[in-house]
């Protein structure tokens, strides 16, 4: 028997358990688009941070921690998406929202005592640059609104796929949200007071913890099973029933109960799903895949705290075939294909402006902390050139007295120097040049006890002696015996890549260019041959090049066709947002459908 989901709850032979699951199956639509077949790599693209570091406490509440920021309990901050797919926006808007309130412990994040601001979601449908909206969508799709039309006020720009006000959770249903912009025209204000300070990519239990002792809320994701519908307490610790879709959250702890570890997360369904909008959700099994993924999603106010910048665990680009480490990209800091996305990924390597000192703090606030800070210096030794300058030429490894006139070379500068200090006369790892004159430092160890009371301001602190011995130390090169590890790294940089002159492919005798066969990078007899020869027009990186900066051009062709004649880009523009050929004509037609970033 089949039952319309819109009509479950009249079915005579419906149970009225089950008539109130296809009932919220029908009005909470799954929106986490890289949890569905074909769209994992929208996950890919932020590069992972954060490590678990010592030993964690047993629980963590971000509601407990700032209640400044959670008024009526959490309550007040619970939202309702309604009929459409949003929970990607609600679940950044909610993270993002939480930190910006931690960052100044609820200043510039309150209306009143009773009242936190939150985050626009309509302005992240409306203006975001990839069309993401009721249909799906992910953090880095947020993101992009956040980087052209900064953070909007709900109330400045009020959610209008949902019905109703903001402040009544939008139960009402609409019927305006069917294509971008999704019920309004991105045209917001905003606010000058909260910044946006990027994002960075964790997943499994010890990363996920690492990020919530800063104080930093998360966006986590989880395949939703029928089940979920009918929660409202204790530790959701099975799935049960079909599967219906992927969906995001905001994650605002972890704890125990009754000998059952969970996250604790905040959904978008109301305030009348759940534990008044909130759910404990089982950690430790990847339970519905929760574990696999989550963004931690920077935000500060105005003279307010941030979290410390990070390296990811990789730079985000790639040669042949293998993933570079941040370190492996350093001379590609500023190169300009590159340095926008390495900045973002490599903040500390490549110095991004903001991050200096900042390396670590957080949002949580250390209330009773006891802080030991113990500081020890090592005498530096002489510098040491090494036995390779780490660059090659015609197969040959060149010393370091053969590259000197390349020490300050934009590409290699960084490696030969760091390889040949002497040559270079750039002291690297700590060492100090022949005939250098330095003063060394040693400081004892500090012991610093802070006790915080929130209620009442009471401080007390509690400083042992500090003893600074200074030391000054020539360094020559007749007087010095040192024994020296010298490690040489020697890397073959990768060159940018290049179309070659034929695709490798021929249509009646005649052999095609790259720009002519863009539509087939992705044809399973066709595309391996077409990315080895054109990787620039299928942005597919060979084998040790690095692509360059992606331009937004429509191709020649839109790849689809008419009756056997191939359709231009601005035949087809209409169906750029169409269910089946979209992504193809938005990959050949990226100016035409409005995707370029």
């Amino acid at each position: 028997m089949h039952i319309d989901i819109c009509k479950a709850d009249t079915a005579d032979s419906v149970t009225g358990e089950t008539a109130s699951v296809m009932q919220l199956m029908s009005k909470f639509k799954m929106g986490y688009l890289p949890a569905y077949k074909g769209f994992e790599h929208l996950s890919y693209a932020v590069p992972k941070a954060f490590a678990q570091v010592g030993a964690t406490p047993s629980d963590f509440d971000h509601r407990k921690t700032f209640p400044a920021c959670y008024p009526d309990e959490g309550r007040e901050v619970v939202r309702d998406q309604g009929t459409c797919g949003s929970c990607w926006a609600f679940a950044t808007a909610s993270s993002l929202m939480a930190n910006l309130c931690a960052s100044g412990n609820g200043a510039s994040a309150k209306a009143s005592g009773t009242d936190r601001y939150e985050i626009s979601v309509q302005a992240i449908m409306s203006c975001n640059t990839v069309g993401y909206g009721c249909d799906g969508g992910n953090e880095q799709g947020a993101e992009t609104a956040f980087l052209s039309k900064g953070i909007s006020k709900e109330r400045g720009f009020v959610y209008r796929c949902g019905g109703g006000n903001a402040l009544n959770h939008f139960d009402v249903e609409s019927t305006t949200c069917d294509v971008a912009p999704w019920g309004a025209h991105c045209n917001p204000s905003s606010e000058s007071t909260w910044h946006y300070d990027g994002m960075d990519r964790t997943s499994g239990p010890d990363g996920i913890i690492a990020a919530l002792l800063l104080g930093a809320t998360q966006t986590l994701s989880f395949d939703v099973y029928a089940n979920l519908f009918t929660y409202t307490s204790g530790v959701y610790s099975a799935t049960s029933g079909s599967l219906k879709g992927g969906h995001a959250v905001a994650c605002l702890g972890y704890g125990e109960d009754q000998g059952t570890k969970y996250w604790l997360i905040q959904n978008s369904w109301g305030a009348n799903w759940g534990m008044d909008g909130f759910a404990k959700f089982k950690r430790g099994i990847n339970l519905a895949n929760i574990e696999d993924s989550a963004y931690v999603i920077r935000g500060f106010v105005d003279s307010g705290a941030k979290l410390p910048c990070a390296d990811g665990a990789t730079s985000g680009l790639e040669s042949g075939g293998s993933a570079l480490t941040c370190a492996q990209v350093k001379t590609y800091c500023s190169h300009a294909s590159f340095k926008e996305m390495l900045a973002s990924s490599c903040p500390i390597t490549c110095s991004k402006a903001g991050c200096d000192g900042r390396l670590s703090g957080g949002y949580a606030d250390p209330t009773s902390a006891a802080v030991t800070t113990t500081t020890t210096t090592t005498v530096a030794q002489e510098c040491v050139d090494g036995a390779s300058s780490g660059v090659q030429s015609g197969g040959s490894t060149l010393a370091c007295s053969q590259v000197k006139a390349y020490c300050s070379h934009g590409t290699y500068g960084s490696l030969i120097s760091s390889n040949c200090p002497v040559t270079c006369q750039k002291a690297t790892g700590g060492c100090l040049l022949p005939g250098a004159v330095t003063t060394t430092a040693t400081t004892a160890t500090t012991t610093t006890t802070i006790t915080t009371t929130t209620a009442a301001t009471t401080t007390t602190t509690t400083t042992t002696t500090t003893t600074t011995t200074t030391t000054t130390t020539i360094a020559t090169t007749t007087t010095t015996t040192t024994t020296t590890a010298t490690t040489t790294t020697t890397t073959t940089a990768a060159q940018e890549c290049v179309d070659g002159a034929s695709s490798g492919v021929s249509s009646r005798g005649s052999r095609l260019a790259c720009s002519q066969v863009k539509a087939y990078c992705n044809h399973g007899r066709h595309g391996s041959l077409i990315s080895s020869n054109c990787p620039v027009t299928c942005r597919k990186a060979k084998a040790g090049c690095l692509l360059p900066a992606a331009t937004c051009e429509d191709g020649s062709t839109s790849g689809v066709s008419s009756r056997g004649r191939a359709l231009t880009c601005s035949q087809v523009k209409p169906y750029c947002n169409h269910a089946w050929y979209g992504s193809l004509i938005t990959g050949n037609c990226p100016k035409s459908c409005g995707a370029c970033s």
